[in-house]
């Protein structure tokens, strides 16, 4: 079974709109009643969960467990280098369309072939 060791609050990213309005007759804004300072503001929740990571292998001196994730974690590179970075191991979902290539593969323009469409975007020759 595994349990959470660490669990944070977000301001969500439609937040900015509305949510410092005064509220009914009068009353605290949504951030007022929440408590919420007026300098907190949205953060990414891989953003969140490096902090917590951090926290928790840094002051707390926790060991760094591999780290498992959903396809919202895996798809965020900058959580994946964060990880690396921070010497974790990591298991994340990926998209499935999502393409895997060697490190080596270097992206290519097809030539145009004079008729038609030209090719849209670089590609990797020889891979699929």
């Amino acid at each position: 079974m595994i349990w959470p060791v660490q669990a944070d609050v977000g301001v969500g990213e439609g937040s900015g709109q509305g949510f410092d309005r005064v509220g009914r007759a009068g009353g605290a804004t949504t951030r007022a009643r929440a408590g919420i300072p007026q300098e907190v503001r949205h953060r990414e929740k891989w953003r969140l969960a490096l902090d917590m990571l951090d926290q928790m292998s840094g002051a707390w001196r926790l060991a760094k467990l591999p780290v498992v994730g959903d396809s919202g974690y895996g798809g965020a590179t900058g959580f994946r280098l964060g990880l690396e970075q921070r010497g974790f191991e990591y298991v994340l979902e990926v998209d499935p369309i999502a393409g895997a290539y060697p490190n080596d593969a270097v992206p290519v323009v097809a030539p145009y072939q004079g008729r038609g469409r030209r090719p849209p975007t670089p590609g990797y020759p020889g891979w699929r």
